[in-house]
């Protein structure tokens, strides 16, 4: 649906009739798959929560921006915005809330995830199998039911400036051949397990430690349940008062 809009120009009398280009009204609907820009004019989910996806990333190179507008679901979809094979992507000012992933990347490479709230999902952002070198920044992952930002078998990422508070198990973890992925100013306060957490290439499964193939500076936390996983390798940068 749009409205069509008409600009009548009078010069020197005599009259001009100007059809501008359709405005479009509509907002996308729970599961749709976006193959352009798309900003958001309103929430999707709210009154009927999405059933599966939220919204389905549908085309490389283009941009999400949920103007600050929530997305609901009932933790039946993958990913309240969901990217499989994407890249150059950019999703910005998103609030996702009760999917099983509130942002889902699968093998998605060189994308930007910047000013988003996932809160209320399974995980808050989850990065998985082979999503490399994207740049999570700005983003705040708090109340979910296990980690806040979660990264398996992916490598060189950079996320900068996310918070997650509050979560049931752990604010940030690198899993099973995470590797090169670069943490730099991150917050993590009040989650139920440890505040970071690497076990990318433990020898003994189920025991935490920093894995000296991911980098952390600057990162900082306090309340944590288990505390900081690890704290006595390759922490000489990062900032942990537990």
């Amino acid at each position: 649906m749009f409205t069509p809009s008409v600009l009548i120009l009078i010069v020197l009398g005599s009259t001009f009739l100007f059809f501008l280009p359709p405005v479009f009204a509509t907002n996308p609907a729970c599961g749709a798959t976006l193959t352009a820009n798309t900003t958001l004019t309103g929430d999707i989910g709210v009154l009927a929560p999405c059933l599966g996806n939220g919204l389905v990333i549908g085309k490389n190179g283009i941009t999400l921006n949920c103007a600050g507008f929530t997305i609901s679901g009932t933790v039946a979809g993958d990913g309240g915005v969901y990217l499989s094979g994407r890249k150059k992507v950019t999703v910005e000012n998103c609030i996702v809330t009760g999917f099983s992933s509130g942002i889902y990347l699968y093998d998605s490479s060189d994308n930007i995830i910047t000013g988003n709230t996932a809160n209320g999902n399974y995980a808050g952002i989850f990065l998985t199998s082979h999503s490399n070198k994207n740049h999570v920044t700005g983003n705040v992952a708090d109340n979910n039911h296990f980690e806040g930002f979660y990264i398996v078998g992916s490598s060189g990422n950079i996320l900068t400036g996310n918070t997650a508070n509050n979560n049931q198990e752990e604010g940030f973890s690198n899993y099973m051949d995470a590797s090169k992925n670069i943490l730099t100013g991150n917050t993590a306060k009040n989650n139920l397990n440890y505040g970071y957490y690497d076990l990318s290439t433990s020898s003994s499964p189920g025991v935490p430690h920093w894995d000296t193939k991911n980098s952390y500076t600057s990162d900082t936390g306090s309340g944590n349940v288990l505390g900081l996983a690890g704290p006595n390798a390759n922490m000489s940068t990062a900032t942990s008062p537990f």
